[in-house]
């Protein structure tokens, strides 16, 4: 790995492209490099791969303003150029919005992800009027606990801790900071389900949808 250059590259995932799930999102990535002609660094041995892993994938059916893929370069021009590049290429859908050069020594943004922030759009508003008092008191329970479902069977799970904030905005939609990452990963859905829960309210009566806006490391700072 001497003299190679390590980026973070900063995209955002959106329409369509939002029912693609990690793995498409991987091959697509590994296409678009070849297609933009960036200088890849490549694995050894008997099946070579471009070096690169992503933070947190995200899950089928959300959009996002903040993901984030770590890659190597053998060799690099601008941040500028990687991105207009790769932009030329891209699918709609899909959009660089920022490259960077990683200090030597940075870890991976698999390895530093610790929260992150989210916004759930309901399809209409004016149904959603009811949560106007009740994100607060939803918040303040001592539990907010859920069933979730392992490979190994179901066992409870306690939200209340990765919870970090929960309100709603003015056009009635909700924002959220959850944990996120290895050490403990909180769904959006599952805060929504347990909200939903909590109001007595069928999720089915009020469909929504759900947008990443940013993620953050243990400091608070975003991976740009």
């Amino acid at each position: 790995m001497e003299n190679k250059i390590k980026i973070r590259i900063k995209f955002k995932k959106y329409g369509d492209m939002k029912f693609i799930g990690h793995l498409d999102v991987m091959r697509y990535f590994q296409k678009l490099l070849r297609r933009a002609k960036i200088d890849c660094a490549y694995s050894e041995g008997f099946n070579p791969h471009q070096i690169m892993s992503f933070a947190n994938p995200l899950g089928v059916g959300i959009e996002s303003e903040a993901e984030y893929m770590d890659l190597t370069l053998n060799s690099i021009t601008t941040c500028e150029d990687i991105r207009d590049r790769l932009n030329a290429q891209n699918a709609k859908g899909f959009e660089i919005s920022e490259v960077a050069v990683l200090p030597e020594g940075t870890g991976k943004a698999m390895a530093t992800i610790d929260a992150a922030d989210y916004k759930v759009v309901f399809h209409d508003p004016d149904k959603a009027v009811f949560i106007d008092d009740d994100c607060a008191a939803f918040l303040s329970q001592d539990k907010i606990e859920i069933i979730k479902k392992t490979k190994k069977g179901e066992k409870t799970m306690n939200l209340k801790e990765g919870i970090h904030e929960f309100h709603k905005n003015p056009d009635n939609s909700v924002f959220m900071k959850v944990s996120a990452g290895s050490r403990l990963n909180i769904r959006p859905e599952q805060v929504m389900g347990a909200f939903f829960e909590y109001k007595g309210i069928d999720p089915e009566s009020l469909p929504y949808g759900i947008v990443r806006l940013e993620q953050y490391d243990e400091e608070g700072k975003t991976l740009i």
